[in-house]
């Protein structure tokens, strides 16, 4: 490891003093993944698969490899540039290498979500914040075209996006032919959300196997990952397999619900039902995980009960609430992953997205609440061993989606032994642990507040919350959740098994009932286009 990247990963963000188990495995290869990469060099390129269920730093185990391959890369360019044109001016060795950054992909780092692009391109920002090098993110949203001046030593992208940029780009079509490095991240899972096709074109454009390298990350080795490895790796690949993962997951041990709600003016006011639930069965040890699609809905969110919590939660204002997701920096995730770890005193909300709690160690998660359909099926059996961990008496999982989100329980998680649970029914439970409470328990609960007081107004009003949002956000904020929920969803109509029309419907109508506005924003047919 070079010193540049050695300081960086033990000093500022990372701040690191030890390694994880995968990245003591990847970095102890180091010596052979990082060779020359040039398409002359006579040394063999190190390929690799890594298999682990431990997720957590997982980023750090593929970004150095890369900063350290394209180092070399650029550092060999130069200097057979250089040397080739006799004996030139020092200040050309400069330029030579400045022009092959900006001409060239080093690395290509393809994931299987827009948030942990996000978070890729964040993660690699830092590690090169002393290095001479740049980053390109190609992830939801509207596409852009490729700058001549922009650096381009990592591409970091979801696949759909990224066959989406250079169908209109030519000149990315052009830079992908250079790419020596390529990183696939989350493998099993975007095979299981249909990247395939996506992937091999973007393979179709690259360096051949033999020519580049190719780095495949994935939790467990499958016949799909076994068949993708066989196409795309050198057959004397490296293999780390540290992967404990079964998906014989005992579901049975956990209590799984599942709620379609009528419409979406329930979608946020239920989530703080199951909330007022959690914390009057389980008072101050109440600690729950809201996993919501993406960071602009955590953020509405934990708006909502940072004003409604003492209206509508037990614990009323004495309910810390947690943000982790890409828009919180790194250490401010891991602060707050920590304090809402080590919380005993207090009932605790933490809301996520799928990033970063996935080696969350709490004994005392009390429940889950899912918001929508994972991101990949996967995802949610690792969620679920936060529950199967948490030593809990009476820890629950409940499921909250859409009507028009049914359709994906119809091929994915049909295994799992959900209980339909409907709006009506929490109410009733609600009620009934209200009435119930004995004078004892009653004045235990009080140092959480009164129970029968503070859940009243969420049941009484349904969409309470909504209409306090227009009044709490600007109209930017709210259109900022709704096209983060387009970048969602819509790509996923094959999973959900729902045209995509009445997707972008569902979506409208969520974003009139949820956040109170009168109109949905506009959507065109161009703008759709994006997310395919």
């Amino acid at each position: 490891m070079s010193p540049a990247t050695y300081k960086s990963i033990t000093t500022g963000p990372f701040a690191k003093v030890s390694a994880t188990p995968v990245q003591a495995a990847v970095f102890g290869l180091l010596p052979d993944l990082v060779t020359p990469t040039l398409e002359d060099s006579t040394r063999k390129k190190g390929d690799l698969v890594v298999l682990s269920d431990k997720t957590s730093d997982r980023f750090l185990s593929f970004l150095v490899p890369v900063v350290e391959v394209r180092q070399k890369e650029i550092a060999l360019h130069t200097g057979r540039e250089f040397a080739s044109r006799g004996n030139p001016h020092a200040d050309i060795y400069e330029h030579i290498s400045d022009s092959y950054s900006r001409s060239t992909i080093g690395a290509l780092i393809l994931t299987a979500t827009n948030e942990d692009a996000l978070a890729i391109e964040s993660e690699a920002a830092s590690l090169l914040r002393s290095q001479e090098m740049g980053t390109i993110l190609s992830s939801g949203g509207p596409s852009k075209r490729m700058r001549p001046t922009e650096q381009k030593d990592i591409l970091v992208a979801t696949p759909s996006c990224l066959r989406t940029w250079f169908r209109e780009d030519p000149a990315l079509k052009e830079a992908l032919k250079t790419t020596q490095l390529l990183i696939i991240d989350q493998a099993d899972q975007m095979l299981e959300c249909g990247f395939r096709d996506d992937i091999d074109a973007i393979v179709e454009l690259l360096p051949n196997r033999h020519k580049r390298q190719t780095f495949v990350f994935a939790q467990k080795r499958t016949y799909a990952i076994k068949q993708m490895c066989d196409r795309l790796l050198n057959e004397d690949h490296h293999i780390i397999n540290l992967s404990t993962c079964s998906n014989s997951i005992q579901c049975a041990d956990v209590q799984q619900y599942r709620t379609v709600l009528p419409d979406a003016t329930h979608y946020f006011s239920y989530v703080l039902k199951l909330l007022a639930h959690d914390q009057m069965v389980h008072n101050k040890r109440s600690k729950v995980i809201v996993y919501v699609p993406t960071w602009q809905i955590a953020q509405l969110f934990a708006v909502i009960l940072q004003n409604l919590s003492s209206e509508c939660l037990s614990g009323g204002e004495h309910t810390n609430i947690y943000e982790v997701h890409s828009k919180t920096s790194r250490l401010d995730r891991a602060e707050s992953l920590n304090q809402f770890v080590q919380e005993d005193t207090m009932a605790s909300v933490l809301l996520t997205t799928n990033l970063a709690t996935q080696e969350v160690q709490s004994p005392g998660i009390t429940r889950l609440i899912h918001l929508g359909v994972p991101p990949i099926e996967p995802a949610y059996f690792g969620r679920l061993n936060h529950l199967l961990n948490s030593k809990v008496d009476a820890a629950r999982n409940d499921f909250v989606i859409l009507p028009w989100e049914m359709g994906y329980f119809s091929w994915q998680l049909s295994d799992v032994p959900f209980l339909p649970l409907n709006v009506g029914e929490l109410e009733s439970q609600l009620l009934e642990l209200s009435s119930k409470s004995s004078s004892k328990e009653q004045g235990e609960r009080r140092s959480l507040h009164h129970p029968q007081e503070t859940i009243r107004p969420v049941i009484t009003d349904p969409d309470v919350a909504g209409k306090t949002i227009p009044y709490q956000l600007d109209a930017d904020h709210i259109r900022q959740a709704f096209v983060s929920i387009l970048g969602y969803y819509v790509p996923r109509s094959r999973e959900i098994r729902e045209q995509r029309a009445s997707i972008v419907q569902g979506i409208k109508d969520w974003v009139i009932g949820a956040c109170g506005v009168r109109q949905a924003p506009y959507v065109s047919k161009s703008f759709l286009s994006h997310f395919e």
